[in-house]
């Protein structure tokens, strides 16, 4: 009898292997079935189904194959590490851009998360995905290291106005571009009362608490792109972002503070 690593290396070296298992893990198929809707040879598709016989993982019933319910475990158990496996390849941007003391929970929560990167071949992937997040929230509170692209703006302004509470720190950079470039749209906001924005010298990476979830931004450091954006939902995660953010916060100078004349 083959061991555990064994059945491992088996399945995972092969992707007409992992086909296969997922296709009848969906539902029983037959050879010709099997063979057409997974373009397999008959030969190749033989030796799967036997070996697949003899770790008990599919049954032949005749006229088609069905998993067993060790073979949808195994099916079930592989299709959730093969997706923690590329969320985790999602992750790689994370290592060396944040320091990874600054979280107090187990980094393995974060990959139950969502990741949106720029290697998808949309550098603006991230960028827009953290739009979609703003525009399904009534509140927003976190830190950022750089500010929305100019594109944006307005629509962050729309939302700020309409009653969205939000609440940023940024870095001295940030904020005095945001004032020099948008300084009529930034006092409209904070009179309004719904805008309130702080200073500090340095900033670990991107944090945005919306009202269902909390995002953790990573940026490139020669352009200010948004390169990577994790989400989460979970409750340990979020608790941490709460905190992180009342320790910046109450760190940082209040706009007004900051300004050598008011907005």
């Amino acid at each position: 009898m083959t061991g555990p690593t064994e059945d491992i290396e088996f399945l995972a070296r092969s992707q007409n292997r992992i086909a296969v298992l997922d296709l009848l893990h969906e539902s029983p198929a037959s050879r010709t079935t099997l063979q057409d809707r997974l373009d397999i040879d008959r030969v190749t598709l033989g030796r799967i189904l036997t070996a697949f016989e003899d770790r008990k993982w599919v049954v032949d019933n005749g006229s088609q194959y069905a998993t067993t319910f060790l073979g949808d475990l195994v099916a079930d158990k592989f299709s959730e590490f093969r997706a923690f496996m590329a969320t985790t390849r999602d992750l790689q941007p994370l290592v060396g851009s944040l320091p990874i003391d600054m979280f107090d929970f187990s980094l393995h929560r974060l990959t139950e998360g969502t990741v949106t990167t720029t290697a998808e071949g949309d550098p603006y992937a991230p960028v827009r995905r953290f739009m979609e997040l703003l525009c399904d929230t009534d509140s927003l509170s976190g830190y950022d290291t750089t500010t929305v692209a100019p594109i944006y703006v307005e629509e962050i302004r729309e939302q700020i106005l309409n009653g969205m509470t939000t609440e940023i720190v940024y870095r001295p950079p940030v904020i005095d571009q945001l004032v020099s470039d948008y300084r009529k749209e930034v006092a409209g906001a904070v009179n309004s009362g719904h805008l309130t924005l702080w200073v500090v010298e340095e900033l670990p990476c991107g944090l945005a608490i919306f009202d269902d979830c909390i995002a953790i931004g990573v940026y490139d450091v020669e352009t200010g792109m948004l390169e990577v954006l994790v989400e989460s939902d979970d409750p340990v995660v979020r608790e941490w972002a709460l905190r992180s953010f009342a320790t910046v916060r109450d760190t940082a100078i209040p706009l007004a503070e900051w300004l050598d004349e008011p907005l």
